[in-house]
């Protein structure tokens, strides 16, 4: 947790990577009980990430725009690890939305994305700050993680499933539009 309380308290100004550290709570329906906020996103609204202390130091990305049962996931296995994919993919929707693309779309977004002279400074000052986890291929680190993962084990709000009753990470059927349901 000292990494945590480090990066929850810098005067680092992360904007350029789409993150700022803001609120340390959530009062939306999808956030994992109990959640620690590690940083939201100024990129997309509401999207966050978090830590669930009782299931470790692993950080979720929690996107309450995403379709139903696919709003918690876990992206980096700690905060270290959380820095590192950031600085590899330069973005933080990026890192939240990696569970919905190819690795070929994630690698194609992921080289659209310029760096700026203030943003190298930053991902410059993270790595120096951090020391963080430095990732080769972020797409397959987090895909790995999230095919591991016991989506069972996020703790929600009960009322959660009064609007939405698809758990997070739960089965979902297979269809085709060519041949139907």
């Amino acid at each position: 947790m000292e990494q945590f309380t480090k990066f929850r308290t810098s005067s680092l100004d992360i904007s350029s990577l789409g993150l700022e550290t803001g609120l340390s709570k959530s009062s939306i329906g999808c956030t994992p009980l109990d959640a620690k906020i590690v940083a939201w996103s100024t990129e997309d609204k509401n999207l966050h990430f978090c830590i669930i202390p009782h299931l470790g130091s692993t950080v979720f990305a929690v996107d309450p725009a995403a379709p139903p049962g696919d709003t918690v996931h876990p992206v980096a296995k700690h905060i270290s690890d959380f820095i590192g994919l950031i600085c590899a993919c330069r973005s933080a929707s990026l890192v939240a939305r990696a569970y919905q693309y190819s690795e070929t779309y994630f690698d194609a977004q992921r080289a659209c994305i310029d760096i700026s002279e203030k943003t190298a400074r930053v991902l410059k000052a993270l790595e120096n700050i951090y020391c963080p986890e430095m990732h080769t291929n972020p797409y397959r680190h987090m895909i790995e993680l999230q095919m591991n993962f016991d989506y069972s084990k996020i703790p929600l709000d009960p009322s959660y499933f009064d609007i939405c009753p698809v758990r997070p990470g739960a089965f979902k059927w297979p269809y085709s539009y060519n041949t139907g349901f």
